[in-house]
């Protein structure tokens, strides 16, 4: 997972995907790309201890929210 801080509001953004982590380097300079934060499974693998990540854009405050919980997201 790609972590990128935003200097605006002194919190990270997340993501697996390189287009993406490109897309914001290239587009936000209020986003700062640090690398990568967090390792992540494959979709694909059956790794038991792995669980899915759900990611929520707050377009109040251009923050995002992320969460596990299946109750969450629903």
């Amino acid at each position: 997972m790609f972590r990128v801080f935003d200097s605006n509001y002194g919190t990270h953004f997340f993501s697996s995907s390189n287009s993406e982590k490109d897309t914001i380097i290239n587009s936000r300079p209020d986003l700062v790309y640090e690398g990568v934060g967090l390792d992540s499974v494959d979709p694909a693998a059956t790794d038991p201890n792995a669980a899915a990540v759900y990611r929520f854009f707050d377009t109040a405050t251009s923050t995002h929210f992320y969460t596990q919980s299946a109750a969450d997201r629903d």
